[in-house]
């Protein structure tokens, strides 16, 4: 009965598959979400699968992977792939090479070229003709130069045979080369390389870097070395990256019939490299602006706690915060954050502050006439298509009141107790963000700050936090911590939240 099971199977999936439309669409909608991909990939793998071992929020009202129509619960808690011809079907069509395809088109670069490489590996060309590109895009989209190099080596060693690389990228005005990533055993024995060199060195690679042209190593043995000069737009190198080859490798024949190939992904990569370095250089210079334009310390008002922080989980954001003294022992407090990142995001940054500090101080007791008159100066002045959320408040110590505006920005929380009961309300009363119309209409407000409460004005970045599994740290954990830590001082609660998000992140 199994074979005959068995011979069913295989004639649905050689004469009516392709003509079974629920399971064709089930295919649309699985490879237009990489994440679907990735639990009919767990399920494919390993049969049954629990609910929440699946990277995918399922939930009894939103479960877009039943509604996929090819997978069944098990128990309540658990998945299985329904039958045996979706089971085999699934199997032949999503295929290494496939799935490495879908991936790469997601932007899901490790996993992508996981399962290119497997394709390569089972003799498909197309994987191949998918892996170059691949690894190009995940280079230009790589937080460094470091992580760039290392997608260059798995396009090298995976598309071109390549047994050993190094690559070695061009310091900026250093007149060094740093080793920036590498790839494969030291067929030689040898031991690791020195991190840099200098560009005058007696070396191969130097030797290449400084001629512009690929050297050969020693001829003889098994293996053929060759220092190759990544370059540029204008022919100036970038760096240069160091192959070699295993002539017993039936790749070597290919190798050389690639030569062109070979030239024009490293081209293509140093291109790349290029475009990570200079981006690196503007995030630096960005986050040096940032950190220049906070405040050195709080205030030290008499009767109350200011705790102020700013960090981003990169080398920079559009996060920033000020504190403006203003007349009458009043204090400015503003929290902002500007659309992007980057120089560009750092230089309209800095106008902002410079201008609602100005306008701070020519409009002391009315936050909504001077977020105007920044407003008109940003729309005046600039073409940049950035815009800021940010809050504005005006703090009276003696009175114990915050004047504020809302300019788009997450609404700030006030937290009191009153007769053993800790309330949570939002500031009310939010307006659109700076730099986005020329007449907003911001509600000016006014709210008592009580003895003992706690005012907590932060950045999305705070809700927004993800977990290594994806998911939100969200509005409702933020309230519930508020709630237990009421009453603590001001850098108690500074440093609690913030020690909660980097362990729920990981």
């Amino acid at each position: 009965r199994t074979g005959q099971v068995q011979q069913v199977v295989a004639e649905f999936l050689r004469d009516e598959v392709y003509h079974y439309a629920p399971l064709q669409e089930a295919v649309h909608v699985i490879e237009d979400d990489p994440d679907l991909l990735r639990c009919i990939l767990l399920l494919l793998a390993h049969g049954t699968v629990l609910r929440s071992d699946l990277p995918l929020p399922l939930s009894p009202d939103v479960d877009p992977l039943h509604l996929t129509g090819v997978v069944e619960p098990v128990g309540g808690h658990s998945y299985r792939i329904k039958n045996l011809v979706y089971q085999r079907f699934l199997e032949r069509h999503f295929h290494p090479g496939r799935v490495g395809h879908l991936l790469a088109m997601s932007g899901r670069w490790d996993l992508a070229l996981d399962y290119l490489e497997a394709g390569i590996r089972q003799g498909n060309e197309h994987s191949r003709e998918d892996l170059l590109p691949a690894t190009i895009n995940s280079m230009y989209a790589a937080e460094d130069v470091a992580r760039a190099a290392h997608f260059m080596t798995r396009g090298l060693t995976a598309a071109f045979g390549v047994v050993e690389a190094r690559v070695w990228f061009a310091q900026s005005q250093e007149n060094r080369l740093r080793l920036v990533a590498q790839v494969g055993p030291r067929p030689d024995g040898g031991s690791l390389l020195s991190a840099e060199m200098p560009v005058q060195a007696d070396r191969l690679e130097a030797r290449a870097y400084r001629q512009g042209r690929a050297l050969r190593g020693p001829e003889g043995g098994r293996y053929v070395w060759r220092a190759m000069p990544l370059l540029a737009a204008g022919g100036r190198a970038v760096g240069v990256v160091m192959l070699c080859n295993d002539l017993l490798d039936g790749r070597a024949v290919h190798q050389r019939e690639r030569e062109l190939q070979l030239a024009g992904y490293l081209t293509q990569a140093a291109r790349a490299l290029k475009a990570v370095g200079v981006r690196r250089q503007e995030l630096a210079l960005a986050g040096s602006m940032q950190a220049s334009l906070l405040p050195a310390s709080a205030p030290d008002l008499p009767g109350w706690e200011i705790a102020a922080r700013l960090q981003p989980a990169r080398e920079t954001s559009g996060d920033f915060y000020d504190l403006i003294p203003l007349p009458g022992e009043q204090l400015g407090v503003v929290v902002a954050d500007v659309t992007d990142k980057g120089l560009g995001a750092a230089l309209y940054m800095t106008l902002t502050r410079t201008l609602l500090r100005t306008y701070a101080a020519n409009y002391p007791g009315r936050p909504d006439l001077a977020l105007r008159a920044v407003n008109e100066r940003l729309l005046a002045d600039t073409d940049s298509g950035l815009f800021v959320t940010l809050f504005y408040g005006i703090l009276d110590p003696e009175r114990g009141t915050l004047s504020y505006c809302n300019a788009g920005h997450p609404p700030p929380y006030l937290v009191q107790t009153a007769e053993e009961e800790t309330q949570v309300e939002p500031l009310s009363g939010r307006g659109i963000a700076l730099g986005v119309v020329g007449d907003p209409g911001w509600e000016h407000t006014i709210v008592e700050v009580p003895r003992g409460g706690l005012l907590l004005l932060y950045t999305d970045g705070v809700v927004d936090a993800l977990s290594p599994n994806g998911e939100r740290f969200g509005v409702a954990a933020m309230l519930d911590l508020l709630r237990e830590l009421a009453g603590w001082p001001a850098t108690e609660v500074e440093e609690r939240l913030l020690g909660e998000l980097q362990q729920f992140a990981g």
